[in-house]
């Protein structure tokens, strides 16, 4: 009878923790309204512009990401072939579920050159970094 008891404990003990989590959700899609798969999220603070964490948005084009502290932060989606897209700033309180505005990305142009984009990057002596040509 105890081990029931504790178990009936364990259980409800983990359905209020996942109810409790702190988590983000959005859903990403071409500007043409095809579901994005796999780009890159970046997740920044708000206040000092740091890295906290990184995910993929979903198969299915959704964003899903849990355990965050509260704060302020904001979100960059990366993947190639489109224009980066960083949302606003928004605050992020102790076990809420925050919902993101849907995320609309739009294809960079065909005539988009490579060599432009990276001479646009701030990197530390870019002379030693020889691109290949094929």
């Amino acid at each position: 009878m105890k081990i029931l008891q504790l178990l009936l404990v364990l259980i409800m003990s983990c359905q209020l923790y996942a109810i409790d989590q702190t988590k983000i959700k959005g859903w990403v899609q071409s500007a043409e309204g095809e579901t994005i798969s796999f780009a890159s999220v970046l997740i920044y603070s708000a206040i000092d512009n740091r890295l906290i964490k990184t995910d993929l948005v979903r198969f299915e084009g959704t964003i899903d990401i849990y355990n965050l502290n509260p704060g302020r932060y904001f979100i960059k989606i990366l993947i190639p072939d489109f224009e980066a897209f960083t949302t606003d700033h928004f605050i992020l309180k102790d076990s809420q579920e925050y919902i993101l505005p849907i995320i609309l990305l739009t294809k960079k142009s065909p005539n988009t050159n490579w060599l432009e984009e990276f001479d646009s990057l701030q990197v530390p002596n870019k002379s030693r970094i020889i691109p290949m040509v094929m």
